[in-house]
C-alpha cells in the first residue's frame, strides 16, 4: 500500500473490482490462496478416503453382528450342556464348591465308576462260564462301558475343575 498515490487508495477503497485486481496480485495473497487450495484438496482426498472405507466398515460391522450372534448361541448351548452335566452329578448351575466339596462328589463318582467297573467284570465272568448269551452279554456290557467312560470323564473333569 505504500508507494499508492491517495486517488489509487481511494479507488481501491471505491471499486470492488479494482480492489479485487490489487490484492491478487499479491505474491502474499497468491502464496495463501496456494495454501488454501492444498488444504481443500488434501481434505476433498480424504473424505473420497473415508467413503471407500465406509462399505469395507459396513462389511466388518456386519460380519462382527454374525459373530457375536453365532458367540451367544455357542455360549447358550454351551450353558445348556454345563447345567445338563451339573445336573447329572447332583449340582445346579452357579453353585460355587469348595474343594472338600468338589472332593466328595469326586469320591461319589469313584464309588460310582468302581460299581459299574466291577459290574462289568461279573458279566465278563458270566459270560465265560457260559451262563450269558453272546448278544445280551454284548448289549449289557456295551451299555456299562459306556456307562464307565461317562464316569471317568466326568471324574477327570472334576478333578481338574472343568466342571
Amino acid at each position: 500500500m505504500d508507494g499508492l498515490s491517495d486517488a489509487n487508495l481511494n479507488r481501491l477503497l471505491t471499486d470492488d473490482i479494482a480492489f479485487t485486481i490489487h490484492f491478487e496480485g499479491l505474491n502474499e495473497v497468491k502464496g495463501l490462496k496456494g495454501m488454501l487450495k492444498d488444504v481443500e484438496d488434501a481434505n476433498e482426498s480424504t473424505a473420497n478416503e473415508i467413503l471407500d472405507l465406509r462399505e469395507e466398515a459396513l462389511t466388518i460391522k456386519a460380519e462382527s453382528r454374525a459373530l457375536q450372534m453365532t458367540l451367544r448361541r455357542v455360549r447358550d448351548e454351551y450353558e445348556e450342556c454345563l447345567s445338563m452335566a451339573r445336573g447329572k452329578l447332583g449340582f445346579s448351575v452357579g453353585d460355587q464348591y469348595s474343594s472338600s466339596r468338589i472332593q466328595e462328589i469326586s469320591a461319589m463318582v469313584l464309588s460310582k465308576v468302581r460299581h459299574v467297573e466291577a459290574v462289568g467284570e461279573d458279566l465278563v465272568s458270566d459270560f465265560h462260564r457260559g451262563d450269558i448269551e453272546f448278544r445280551e452279554f454284548s448289549k449289557q456290557f456295551r451299555k456299562c462301558r459306556q456307562e464307565y467312560h461317562e464316569l471317568t470323564m466326568k471324574l477327570h473333569k472334576l478333578r481338574e475343575g472343568g466342571i
